[in-house]
């Protein structure tokens, strides 16, 4: 490419950096008269759809990124060369060689650089993106100073991609936030981890966390004691400490809640720098941490004293300045003997009245009957609990995440066969089970079992919904919110969806049997549960038309006008079918009265199709025609990504009832 002319408009003049993904060049932009980097996807990832399509979208979206602090992206081209990304040209290192380089940053640097990153990403959390790839290597920062964020929205390909993530996994896992997958472009919460571990990063010369793969790293983000700068940098303040930890936490909620808070401090800790104010603040009370969910350096022991400067003679006609020492003893011997006298007389009867107490205490006062603290680590908290009860000793219960047993009792401040006497407190703490756990499958269960299965795993059920359902049985679960897949945080809340039974007036009508097909009714030939009718021409024997159902869904109705009804000879319905019926739109309580971006699909027996992608309002009669393969179909109605409607449908069976009057 080098020395080519693209699109008629970019020279290119140098190939400043490779990696695995992309190639970036230097080049003129004749058209502005300015210098731009291009960034050339590689060719052994141009046939990569998903990653060149996610490259895209991210592209467009981080083109409105404009900020002192953030490079630029400004177009997206297709060359001959493949997919280039059109950026800001940005002079210098980037952060990781500086790093290599200098680290561990003084005290001022490694601030400077980060209110600058911290900086750019409140500017863009503020217009809904997140960077998801923030790490040394994502910066420069110029000769004169000048610090740039890169990559916006270049995480929107990567995840879309299992082959790209495998690529960049070594280096982008150690500043990995420990509840984020890599199929997740990023949240605000993710964000602020990889500051922390940049931060940790520049005032250490380490990362937080290093392994020989991606997946042991990830398990040391995930349960590893967070590391504290000022073991590496004794130099570290601890307000600068306190930020980077609080940054690191394992629990999103448990950092700052968004980048304006964490710019807050960081400015704070700028300006004591600056002028000299103290840095034994921290936005975290590290002493009240569990111990071993940080580590820390040991306590330094400050005595105190000083080097007090010799005396000095003074001149001749110089006033003379009395020690503080000189300063007590002169206002010692100010002291009247009267108030001497009654402080001897009274320190006099307390030693007669400690006295006197002592020998009342030592004949008549039975000391207290003790008791021995029996082996509590170990024992499940229920346990411990009853037995402390029976005891008469109070039991101060503490919670911890940890890999033992839920329940299970690791540390007691008091040692097994150690007397105490009743009411007196001991402190023990429990295991709250791992951090992460494992998402059980609970569908087809009943509701009392999977709550009980989902307590059990650690985890809170949510919203229960009911859903009409021919084919599971009523009070079973149909669907669960979180993938039995995921492994996810300790106490994360699980909605579930359970069956309610068959549709009243049309799968649980008597015209109709539970799988959706027509059936006999030894009363009559009609249905009790809404009316429908059929309009249209029929298709090998099948006929087209549409059906009205307004008992279904209250966010769409399949409906129909008029016409005449398909045949019903007892010849087998052909392989495909044509789908003929408008469909009304309602809005649901969630989705308020539009307009929407409705996206309608159906799934037949030769997979998931696309049937619509448009703009629509509440009431819109949408037609909706299209062939499909097999007996029955899935159709799926989606408000803006969100589904609003998923049914299974025969719709030869609703012809046949339009054209029987039912």
């Amino acid at each position: 490419m080098i020395n080519q002319v693209i699109n008629q408009r970019f020279e290119v003049l140098e190939k400043t950096s490779e990696s695995t993904l992309f190639a970036v060049y230097r080049a003129r932009d004749k058209g502005n008269n300015r210098t731009v980097a291009l960034k050339s996807v590689q060719k052994a990832w141009q046939d990569d759809a998903p990653f060149v399509a996610g490259l895209k979208t991210g592209a467009h979206q981080a083109s409105a990124l404009k900020h002192p602090h953030i490079g630029q992206q400004l177009e997206w081209m297709d060359t001959q060369w493949g997919p280039t990304l059109v950026m800001e040209f940005v002079r210098g290192i980037d952060l990781k060689e500086r790093i290599r380089r200098i680290a561990p940053f003084t005290l001022a640097a490694a601030v400077d650089v980060a209110v600058a990153l911290v900086e750019a990403l409140q500017f863009a959390h503020g217009l809904k993106m997140v960077h998801g790839d923030v790490r040394p290597q994502n910066v420069i920062v110029s000769p004169e100073g000048a610090v740039k964020l890169l990559d916006f929205g270049i995480s929107s390909g990567i995840c879309a991609s299992p082959a790209a993530q495998h690529a960049v996994l070594l280096r982008s896992a150690p500043y990995h936030a420990p509840e984020l997958s890599t199929t997740v472009p990023g949240t605000v919460a993710g964000d602020i981890y990889a500051m922390g571990a940049v931060l940790y990063e520049m005032l250490t010369g380490a990362v937080v966390y290093s392994g020989e793969t991606p997946a042991a790293i990830a398990d040391l983000h995930a349960f590893a004691p967070i590391p504290s700068p000022r073991a590496l940098n004794p130099g570290v303040p601890l307000s600068l400490e306190g930020i980077v930890v609080k940054c690191l936490q394992k629990r999103p909620d448990q950092r700052y809640l968004n980048a304006g808070e964490l710019l807050t401090d960081l400015r704070s800790v700028r300006d004591a720098l600056r002028f000299g104010k103290p840095l034994s603040w921290s936005p975290i009370d590290l002493e009240k941490l569990p111990p071993e969910s940080v580590t820390r350096p040991a306590a330094t022991v400050n005595s105190g004293s000083y080097d007090r400067p010799p005396e000095q003679v003074p001149k001749s006609g110089e006033r003379t300045y009395m020690s503080p020492n000189n300063r007590l003893r002169a206002r010692e011997e100010r002291v009247s003997n009267l108030i001497k006298g009654a402080i001897g007389f009274m320190s006099a009867a307390l030693f007669v009245v400690l006295v006197g107490y002592y020998v009342v205490y030592s004949r008549y006062f039975v000391p207290p009957q003790t008791e021995s603290v029996p082996s509590f680590v170990g024992m499940q908290i229920t346990h411990a609990q009853e037995i402390s009860l029976a005891k008469k000793i109070r039991l101060l219960a503490h919670g911890s995440y940890t890999d033992q047993a839920r329940g299970v009792i690791f540390k007691s401040d008091q040692d097994m066969g150690a007397a105490v006497h009743p009411g007196q407190y001991i402190n023990v703490w429990y295991s709250k089970g791992p951090m992460y756990v494992n998402v059980p499958n609970v569908k087809g269960m009943d509701r009392d079992t999977a709550r009980k299965t989902l307590e059990d795993a650690g985890l809170t059920v949510g919203k229960l919904q009911a859903q009409y359902s021919s084919t599971v049985p009523i009070d079973n679960i149909i669907s669960q919110d979180v993938s039995s897949k995921k492994r996810v945080l300790h106490d994360t809340t699980v909605d579930l969806t359970y069956s309610d039974g068959p549709t009243p007036g049309f799968e649980a009508t008597p015209g109709t049997s539970s799988n959706g097909s027509p059936a006999t009714s030894p009363n009559s030939g009609s249905s009790t549960g809404g009316n429908s009718s059929t309009t249209g021409t029929s298709t090998g024997g099948s006929g087209t038309g549409s059906s009205q159902q307004s008992a279904d869904n209250p966010a769409a109705a399949v409906g129909a006008a008029s016409g005449a009804g398909s045949s019903s000879n007892s010849t087998p319905l052909p392989a495909t079918h044509t789908f003929n019926f408008p469909i009304t739109l309602h809005k649901t309580p969630e989705s308020g009265a539009g307009p929407w971006d409705v996206r309608i699909t159906y799934t037949d027996s030769t997979g998931e199709h696309e049937v619509m992608d448009s703009q629509q309002n509440d009431g819109d009669k949408v037609p909706v025609s299209f062939e499909y393969t097999g007996s029955n179909i899935t159709l799926k109605i989606y408000y803006n990504g969100v589904k609003v409607y998923d049914k299974k449908l025969n719709p030869q069976t609703l012809k046949k009832r339009a054209g029987s009057g039912q």
